[in-house]
């Protein structure tokens, strides 16, 4: 079993080498490969497919797809035997998921694409980031206008005076870093993370997310559709699937939308099921969110 698995590994390796792959994996017998431009796929002798995935369109499609036939046809043996779990080397749901994401984009034309939910601020996958899911708190703030404002006062009563922080005081409230406006940065506790610097998504996706997460979601927990389009200053189309799940395709501007929905619809099923694979994600503890304003309450006497 360890020689099958290191035979495995080798081929993974080499085929990675050889086409200047992204990524490389084997998929079951009754799972269809992926259709898009960025990918390429040979079929094994068991009914199986080998995928290799790249952050674009290859050149020469042909000469690579014959060259991954090939590596796949030296290593029969450890391909198409019934191997073990580990020898498989399934990939994990987060990266498949995010492969995905990647071929949606690209046959969509859009520069990004989003799995969020209703429920909290979890970003589940972003083509642009290939990272695990992570919670981050988004301290996005918003105009609110005087009439808002007034409105908020009435309800909470007069605004207390605060005592002015000295300018030499120690203790005086910093501004907050930049990157605690990251959507999907996290805090991680794996060392392996700490010498690479952190992807985040571009602005346009962070944005689209603030956006979306600002619109009226109620009906979609009472099973409703949810279809938006936007198409003022940001463009992006979202899509609601299984009951809280938002799909959010970002583009930099003017779309063909009947090409990001059929692109869309040809990939949810998959991303569907990629999703409700991942495992449970607690979000960091609440602190304050976008679109909320933080008044003090009214005096008693």
């Amino acid at each position: 079993m360890a020689d099958e698995s290191s035979a495995f590994e080798r081929f993974v390796a080499l085929a990675k080498r050889e086409l200047a792959a992204d990524d490389v994996r084997v998929l079951a017998v009754n799972e269809p490969p992926p259709e898009a431009p960025n990918v390429l796929v040979a079929r094994l002798a068991d009914g199986g497919h080998v995928v290799a995935s790249f952050a674009t369109e290859p050149k020469d499609r042909d000469a690579l797809s014959r060259r991954l036939a090939m590596l796949a046809s030296t290593f029969t043996d450890a391909l198409a035997a019934p191997p073990s779990e580990k020898m498989r080397a399934r990939p994990r749901p987060a990266s498949s998921l995010h492969e995905e994401l990647k071929a949606l984009a690209n046959r969509a034309r859009a520069i990004d694409a989003v799995v969020i939910d209703t429920d909290s601020p979890v970003v589940w996958a972003c083509a642009s980031v290939p990272a695990r899911p992570r919670a981050r708190n988004e301290l996005l703030l918003r105009d609110v206008s005087d009439r808002e404002l007034a409105v908020h006062v009435d309800e909470s009563g007069p605004l207390q005076d605060v005592e002015e922080p000295s300018p030499h005081s120690h203790d005086a409230r910093k501004p907050a870093p930049a990157e605690s406006m990251a959507i999907m940065s996290g805090d991680d506790d794996d060392d392996d993370d700490d010498d690479e610097p952190e992807a985040t998504e571009s602005e346009a996706a962070r944005r689209a997310i603030a956006a979306v997460r600002r619109l009226p979601l109620d009906g979609v927990h009472k099973g409703r559709h949810l279809r938006h389009v936007e198409r003022d200053r940001d463009f992006y189309l979202v899509l609601s699937f299984s009951g809280i799940y938002l799909l959010c395709l970002v583009f930099e501007g003017d779309f063909d939308e009947l090409r990001a929905e059929r692109a869309a619809a040809e990939s949810l099923p998959r991303i569907e099921r990629l999703v409700q694979a991942l495992p449970p994600l607690d979000p960091d503890p609440p602190q304050p969110m976008g679109g909320v304003v933080a008044l003090r309450g009214r005096r008693r006497r």
